[in-house]
């Protein structure tokens, strides 16, 4: 048996419908957590322990980027990003006496449209009409050379707003990671990827900007319960994720010690039809197989025919036939069962 590690990060991808909102490859940490509430049941004499009753599961998910992602944000915030934005311009204008004018154009805060400028550790508010500003009244020398800032709306920035009541948004979670392996030869033997259909973000961001390190950013959250509506029926439970591994050169088959027809032998009305399953035995577990893979014959096509690849039986007249089935890609795993049809 291949041993197998779950190494490093994963690359993340974070769709909202049919729209991948970003995808991550340079994590720091991508962590999943389940937790389990538990009550103990006792009673009898001593009050003995008699079962124990689980309950209210969570999967968390913690996940760090080394980048800056504006993206992570809006999410935690539940805010949608926005092209343009108002930043602070920095200009460098030659006075022409005691007046300046403005390549860029300023747009006011609180009402007031300005340039503020920097002279000699002095800071000048100075009012601005029509682009041009002027030093009378202050300290700065006649035909100076400044250094002016202003507020005013760029078209290539992005601006994203945090408001007062966020709702963290939901996303379907995409993590992808590499298993390695002992195989002589090998390193990278597959892949895991785990699938969170809802993961609710919970909103909590920091941003951390210090002098000798960098910030990164962080996107935590929670599985919701999700259920397929393309399932339909009994088995169609809530799930939180699921997790899909692949092993590299493998086929599906590999490692089956056998397959079988659900139910065994049967009956069947003449003129009436059935789709049969086979399950196939790998080790220790079972799964369904899908008959697409699997090849279909019938011992007596005047009694009951079926479709090679579909397993549609198909009862044509009364008696009774033998169903056959092998894999397709391994004709040496079969199985059979024998139909009776009725009239």
């Amino acid at each position: 048996m291949l041993k197998r590690f779950l190494v490093s990060v994963a690359d993340v991808t974070a769709m909202q419908g049919n729209n991948v909102i970003f995808t991550a490859k340079t994590l720091l940490n991508s962590s999943i957590s389940v937790d389990l509430q538990s009550d103990e049941i006792s009673g009898g004499q001593g009050n003995a322990l008699q079962a124990v009753f689980f309950h209210s599961p969570r999967l968390n998910l913690t996940l760090e980027d080394t980048q800056f992602r504006l993206e992570y944000l809006a999410l935690n915030a539940g805010s949608a990003i926005t092209q343009s934005g108002n930043i602070w311009a920095n200009e460098e204008v030659v006075l022409n006496g005691t007046t300046g004018t403005l390549v860029g154009t300023p747009i006011a805060i609180d009402g007031e449209i300005s340039v503020y400028v920097e002279y000699n550790n002095t800071n000048y508010t100075l009012p601005v009409t029509n682009n041009t500003f002027s030093v009378s009244g202050t300290d700065i020398p006649a035909n100076s050379t400044l250094c002016v800032s202003y507020m005013n709306t760029d078209s290539s920035a992005r601006s994203l707003v945090i408001p007062a009541n966020i709702i963290p948004s939901r996303v379907r979670l995409f993590l992808t990671a590499n298993l390695y392996g002992d195989t002589t030869g090998q390193g990278n033997v597959g892949k895991i990827q785990i699938e969170i259909p809802v993961a609710q973000l919970t909103g909590a961001q920091e941003i951390s900007m210090t002098a000798d390190g960098h910030s990164t950013t962080p996107l935590n959250a929670m599985a919701i319960a999700y259920t397929d509506s393309d399932v339909v029926g009994c088995s169609n439970n809530a799930i939180y994720a699921r997790i899909v591994e692949l092993i590299y050169n493998t086929n599906w088959y590999d490692g089956i010690s056998g397959i079988a027809i659900e139910g065994g032998d049967f009956s069947m009305a003449e003129g009436s039809t059935a789709t049969l399953r086979v399950w196939a035995i790998k080790g220790g577990t079972s799964f369904l197989v899908d008959n697409a893979n699997l090849t279909f014959t019938s011992g007596s096509t005047a009694n009951a025919t079926v479709g090679a690849n579909t397993g549609v039986v198909s009862a044509v007249a009364e008696g009774s036939s033998l169903i056959s089935v092998v894999i397709t890609a391994k004709p040496t795993i079969e199985a059979s069962c024998t139909v009776t049809i009725t009239a």
